[in-house]
């Protein structure tokens, strides 16, 4: 809304709804901007009055009971006192300082950036233990703690900042030591990030059992195939999918399925001789959330990702 040049002062903030003969929710949670780039925050609240037609105002009922608490409540208090405005409001900075990697822009001095340390000064040491995803090539670590890694059993040392891992890594085990500051997983700086070629995966194929548990994206399934009689129809069936799944043959789109059944003609798509077959699976932010920031907008069985198959090629006449 473009509002009227407002000078230095109060001013009165007025909104009219439509009256419907219930009772009317309203949430306020805006950022006025003016001219020269300030900022002044207005949010709804308990200085809020509220009148129906020509009653005199009185003072806003504030609803402050989360969506949550409907799992023990009833449909009367629903209307009546949960705010089903809370997950809409504008986004805030992360409530844990250095954390500003969870966020889509830099941090800012909303978050004081300080680190109690629970032990005092004294040595603390953590052991990390995961899933090194398939394709990973190299890992980097941010962190003022000592460390060691071992992957599979081998001890990897650092090159200029990088850990270079053996081919087909599976496990991966950190141990960090240090005199201060944070504990646990806290004791790294930022996000484990990795370099990347190609890995090798078997079907059933989840996210989780390619080290991905927690991964929000796509991850894409290659293979070539050899096709000596290309006539008839050829359909492929992909079988069990979580998430949609798109199919490209020889460099082309096939198309998308985002549910059940899982299957393409690629009739006009395969070549004689041998032909590459794509799947490209996108998951949900549901393995992501659950991972980072749990909700319970994200059921479990939301968090299951990944191809299953059996992958079946028919062909007919």
């Amino acid at each position: 809304y473009k509002l009227p040049a407002c000078g230095a002062g109060t001013h009165q903030l007025r909104i009219v709804a439509l009256d419907g003969g219930r009772g009317v929710s309203l949430m306020v949670d805006a950022v006025c901007l003016t001219a020269n780039g300030a900022t002044t925050v207005v949010m709804s609240g308990i200085d809020w009055t509220v009148a129906r037609h020509t009653d005199v105002a009185q003072p806003a009922r504030i609803r402050r009971r989360q969506w949550v608490d409907l799992t023990f409540d009833t449909d009367h208090a629903l209307y009546v006192d949960m705010d089903p405005g809370w997950p809409l409001v504008r986004r805030r900075p992360h409530p844990l300082p250095q954390a500003a990697w969870l966020e889509a822009s830099p941090a800012d001095d909303t978050v004081v950036a300080l680190v109690p340390d629970a032990y005092a000064g004294r040595q603390r040491t953590a052991q990390l233990h995961w899933r090194v995803p398939v394709g990973a090539t190299a890992l980097q670590i941010e962190t003022d703690a000592a460390l060691s890694l071992v992957i599979d059993g081998q001890s990897i040392l650092e090159t200029n900042g990088v850990y270079s891992l053996p081919t087909a890594a599976m496990q991966a085990q950190l141990t960090l030591t240090a005199q201060q500051g944070g504990a646990g997983a806290a004791l790294l700086q930022a996000p484990l990030t990795y370099q990347w070629g190609e890995g090798f995966a078997q079907l059933p194929a989840s996210f989780a059992d390619l080290g991905l548990a927690d991964f929000a994206g796509a991850v894409t399934f290659t293979r070539a195939i050899n096709i000596d009689d290309i006539r008839g129809q050829w359909v492929l069936d992909l079988g069990v999918v979580r998430g949609t799944a798109e199919v490209i043959v020889n460099g082309q789109s096939v198309g998308a399925r985002i549910w059940s059944p899982y299957q393409f003609d690629i009739s006009d798509f395969v070549q004689q001789g041998q032909n590459t077959i794509t799947i490209l699976v996108t998951n949900t932010l549901a393995p992501y959330l659950a991972g980072h920031s749990p909700t319970h907008y994200a059921p479990a069985h939301q968090e299951v990702s990944g191809l299953f198959g059996p992958l079946v090629l028919i062909q007919s006449q």
